[in-house]
């Protein structure tokens, strides 16, 4: 359950920076639900890296995929609206 929601969280990273790429709908990209989802994935993936430290078959790849993605996104986020505010 924990690696499958590690994936959803790395997935709607994926689609948001492939949307903001080839900016399939620009006016979605400031939707604060991305924000949230953002937040949400940082702190489950910090959350997983320290949890599951300890166990014997722990590979911290996907919550360290997740988390900079998670920051990448973040960073296309504040970039464009930056951009937005600024321009409109």
């Amino acid at each position: 359950m924990k690696k499958a929601m590690l994936i959803l969280l790395l997935l709607a990273n994926l689609f948001y920076i492939i949307n903001f790429l080839f900016s399939f709908s620009s006016f979605s990209l400031i939707n604060p639900f991305w924000l949230g989802t953002f937040v949400l994935g940082i702190v489950y993936s910090i959350i997983y890296l320290i949890m599951n430290r300890k166990q014997k078959d722990y590979h911290p790849y996907l919550s360290i995929a997740v988390l900079s993605a998670c920051m990448g996104s973040i960073g296309l986020y504040v970039f464009y609206f930056y951009l937005s505010h600024i321009i409109a």
